[in-house]
């Protein structure tokens, strides 16, 4: 993969990438009249933000977390350091994020002095950023694995002078600008209903679906989880027949026993939605084991497993892409812009997921990871 140092910034919204309207593939798919309708309603959605915050809070202007020539090299002068504590690293969307992270801190002269990984555990993650604190940052960017049992530390963080920086959830009961600075993320609840409308598209408008959600108190999850329960709910002849929650840390692993629990319920299962690409690669696991190749699979994310699943044409149909890079450059933009005392700075920042199918696929992952795909990828689309 190319380094990041020679990626690009990507601009927020959709304006850079091609919005290409697929067409699924299979026998349910081939309903024209379906697949007009739901890429109209994935057309309707272009340009329209509609998530928020856990606050309520709309989301502000991305051009709102440029920082001048001048206040990079101000910045560049004052010896800052930063923390980022994940929740995870184990998937494309969370190494997106590191990478886009350290390219950006490290062009505002800003040292990473810690990196944690607490695997979905709140325990651990409190115990990791208490010890981050120890290295007196200056910004901490940090994921909440858990809203409530990880708000003590985050406030010890304010507390000390640290700017926080979230991305995709918010501890329990804090405000922006008073215990933390703002959140970035994508506009998960339209990612949701576009995957949804993805779904329904592979089934050709009728037939048994099941759903993969997040089962615990995540704020973009349960959005995505609102989006694509609205979406099928639009198409009376495609029924949610089952819906497996899954907590964590093995989400592929999880997936898999869930999907093949359906499976087995529903011999008659056309599709399965998973809450993002992961544990759709669970998913695939199980139609393989059930030898089930014909079952649409749709998602949210463009981990490199799901990627090449997409060009091939292999059970997982389409997804609604992300973008964790960008998110990331915005993340440590707003982290230093706080530092330097710049006011009205958003206090949520979110990007527009892409619908991608195969024939945007290189596109989508421009889009999400700064870069070209991976060759891996790209031989996938040629075979």
């Amino acid at each position: 993969m190319t380094s990041i140092r020679n990626r690009r910034p990507i601009a927020f919204g959709l304006a850079m990438a091609i919005l290409a309207i697929g067409t699924t593939v299979g026998s349910a798919a081939s309903d024209e009249s379906c697949q007009a309708q739901t890429n109209a309603k994935i057309a309707a959605i272009k340009g329209k933000v509609r998530g928020t915050d856990p606050n309520g809070v709309a989301a502000g202007s991305a051009a709102d977390v440029q920082l001048t020539n001048a206040e990079i090299e101000q910045i560049k002068g004052m010896n800052l350091k930063a923390a980022i504590a994940m929740h995870q690293t184990a998937d494309g969307w969370a190494q997106a994020q590191l990478s886009g992270l350290k390219f950006q801190f490290d062009k505002l002269g800003i040292k990473i002095v810690a990196t944690t990984d607490a695997q979905m555990n709140p325990a651990d993650q409190v115990a990791q950023i208490e010890t981050a604190l120890a290295l007196d940052p200056d910004i901490l960017v940090s994921l909440p694995t858990d809203p409530l049992a990880t708000a003590d530390i985050y406030r010890k963080a304010t507390a000390q002078g640290v700017k926080v920086i979230f991305m995709d959830n918010v501890p329990t009961g804090f405000k922006p600008g008073v215990d933390y600075v703002a959140m970035v993320s994508d506009d998960r609840i339209n990612a949701g209903v576009i995957s949804g409308y993805q779904l329904v598209a592979a089934v050709g408008c009728k037939g048994k679906v099941g759903i993969v959600y997040h089962g615990v108190d995540f704020f973009v999850t349960k959005q995505s989880y609102i989006g694509v329960k609205e979406a099928i709910a639009e198409f009376p002849e495609v029924q949610i027949v089952d819906e497996k929650g899954i907590v964590g840390p093995d989400f592929a692993g999880e997936t898999q026993t869930a999907v093949s629990a359906m499976l087995t319920k529903t011999p008659d299962l056309a599709g399965v939605w998973t809450v993002w690409d992961l544990p759709g690669e669970g998913a695939m696991a199980a139609a393989r084991a059930e030898n089930r190749p014909d079952l649409k699979i749709t998602t949210l994310g463009l981990g490199q497993p799901a990627a090449i699943a997409l060009a091939g044409n292999q059970l997982i149909v389409a997804t609604a892409a992300v973008a964790p890079y960008a998110e990331a450059i915005a993340e440590a933009n707003l982290g230093a812009l706080a530092v330097l005392g710049r006011k009205n700075l958003p206090a949520f920042v979110a990007t527009e997921a892409l619908p991608t199918y195969q024939n945007n696929l290189l596109d989508a992952w421009i889009y999400s990871y700064g870069v070209e795909a991976p060759q891996a990828v790209k031989d996938a689309l040629t075979q």
